[in-house]
């Protein structure tokens, strides 16, 4: 008997995909869906998010912060850089 799972893997083939006669590889499952079951409750990225909690906000938080002075650093570096090379041409 065929079970629907929660979540399916990525690009596996559909129904229509086989149904229209093109050869394609088709995945057997030889543990009798175990591995899916474990592929369903894999938390996702939101479920680990939330896992967190106010800690992992935090830390989010500072990576950020830390993303946007990185930014902000490299692009003063880069004028700077501009600057350096119009000095050197004149």
């Amino acid at each position: 008997d065929a079970v629907n799972y929660l979540r399916q893997p990525e690009n596996g083939p559909t129904a229509n995909t086989i149904s229209s006669g093109d050869i394609d590889a088709l995945v057997i499952d030889p543990s009798r869906g175990i591995l899916l079951e474990q592929l369903a409750n894999s938390p996702t990225l939101a479920d680990r998010l939330n896992a967190g909690g106010v800690v992992g906000k935090i830390i989010l938080g500072l990576l950020a912060i830390g993303l946007l002075i990185a930014l902000v650093r490299g692009a003063s570096l880069m004028i700077s850089r501009q600057k350096i090379m119009k000095q050197l041409k004149t």
